[in-house]
């Protein structure tokens, strides 16, 4: 599968891709998984990818609540029971949602505490969104980089014809060589 180069022009993933950091993407059309990051057509204007992590496919209901992400998987209570921590799980009215899914496994996620909830400049979706459910054939994309990151929270999912492919590894940095090289998850 032929690979490609791509950056990122904002920290919208920092510090797990930082800004104007190149990195090689895997050209595949299939389905992230949860958690995966993924590169695909910004779907209001398709001359532009982006890159985000997948944090919700389709079935799976999303919801944000004081800026903590709130996944319900399709597969259900015993699926939550079997993959998650007692620590993750919240159990609402019977039902079990994952609070924080991403977070445990993936350290570069999290939320700027200058981000206030009631300062007139910060979008509601930062803090507060009502659950959705992700339609069949779609991804729900966030950016790591939560209160900094344009991203499914604001423009909607992501359709499956318009997913490019999977980031491999960290090809350039002229400010941390160190970084060359480094496997993206």
């Amino acid at each position: 599968m032929p690979l490609r180069s791509f950056s990122l022009p904002s920290e919208s993933m920092s510090p797990t891709i930082l800004k104007d950091e190149n990195f090689l993407v895997r050209k595949n059309n299939t389905m992230p998984k949860r958690g995966e990051l993924v590169v695909f057509q910004y779907p209001l204007n398709q001359d532009t990818r982006f890159l985000k992590r997948c944090v919700a496919t389709g079935g799976d209901t999303i919801a944000i609540k004081d800026k903590d992400l709130y996944l319900l998987p399709k597969e259900g209570n015993s699926y939550v029971k079997a993959h998650y921590t007692n620590e993750q799980i919240v159990d609402i009215k019977g039902i079990l949602w994952i609070k924080n899914p991403y977070q445990n496994e993936h350290s570069g996620i999290h939320t700027d505490d200058t981000v206030k909830k009631g300062e007139t400049y910060f979008p509601k979706q930062l803090f507060e969104m009502a659950p959705i459910i992700v339609g069949d054939n779609s991804i729900f994309v966030m950016g790591d980089n939560r209160d900094h990151s344009n991203d499914s929270r604001f423009w909607g999912t992501v359709p499956a014809e318009l997913i490019y492919g999977k980031p491999t590894i960290v090809s350039t940095n002229f400010e941390d060589f160190d970084r060359i090289g480094r496997k993206l998850k």
